[in-house]
């Protein structure tokens, strides 16, 4: 069998947590999910690695694709799709104000927020 070739988005974690698959073809990164997409559906990769917040957008425009779903424990670790913002540096009590408010945000509102943006976005 073939050795699998996977395919991430440049300088994410996206990109990174593919060295935790073991007998893998760690292709080099793309620079757009865009690209990423268009890799997979010309068959240039056989997997791709993708926020799993946005997976069900994905699979309802490519509907030719699907999700790897993993058993408890068995995924990848530190796949964390953190919340930031960016803001100039010296900026600190703008960065305490920012860190703040996304700390008070539940994981239910995230996903929400999420969702309502992701809704909007152009297919």
């Amino acid at each position: 069998m073939p050795v699998p070739s996977v395919l991430g988005q440049k300088d994410t974690f996206y990109d990174d947590v593919i060295d935790q698959i073991p007998d893998v073809n760690h292709m080099t990164p793309v620079s757009t999910i865009p690209n990423v997409v268009e890799n997979i559906e010309q068959g240039t990769c056989d997997a791709i690695t993708f926020s799993s917040l946005s997976v069900p957008y994905l699979l309802e425009d490519y509907p030719d694709l699907v999700e790897v779903q993993f058993a408890d424990g068995k995924g990848f670790t530190d796949a964390t799709n953190p919340d930031n913002a960016g803001i100039a540096k010296g900026q600190d009590a703008v960065l305490e104000k920012i860190n703040q408010i996304i700390g008070g945000i539940s994981d239910d509102e995230r996903a929400e927020i999420w969702n309502d943006c992701s809704n909007r976005q152009p297919s």
